[in-house]
């Protein structure tokens, strides 16, 4: 996939993907792309979060 841009939050950093034409965000502790712009992305369903777009309230978690 091609990263969109990415953001520094200062302890974390932001990535932004388009996939399947949905805007999505990744989250990661540190730098790892290192300014690539391509790059896989496996998904670990334990980690990850779901917000409502329209209220960016959390809205759950994968279910086990």
């Amino acid at each position: 996939m091609t990263v969109q841009y990415h953001e520094d939050y200062g302890s974390r950093v932001g990535y932004y993907f388009t996939v399947n034409g949905t805007d999505v965000i990744s989250i990661m502790r540190e730098d790892i792309l290192r300014g690539r712009s391509q790059t896989y992305w496996k998904v670990d369903q334990h980690t990850l979060h779901f917000f409502d777009k329209a209220t960016e309230a959390n809205i759950g978690y994968p279910e086990e």
